[in-house]
């Protein structure tokens, strides 16, 4: 890891490599979950998400499977 940021108005702490990837983030409101983004494992056979959360904050063009639980 290259660098630790933290937004105090959002809460998130963010480690990146030196690259600028996010390696792993953490919630002030909840410090002892470790958030890691799925495209930081490079295994092709990594199993997709139970279900999808913040579904009003996704891109437009992300399609999520009917099979999952779905929040918005």
């Amino acid at each position: 890891m290259e660098t630790t940021d933290h937004n105090p108005a959002t809460g998130v702490r963010r480690a990146r490599c030196s690259c600028g990837a996010t390696v792993y983030l953490q919630l002030d409101s909840e410090p002892a979950p470790i958030g890691v983004p799925v495209g930081a494992f490079a295994d092709p056979e990594f199993p997709g998400p139970p279900a999808s959360i913040h579904e009003s904050h996704r891109h437009h063009w992300v399609t999520l499977p009917d099979d999952i639980g779905h929040l918005p």
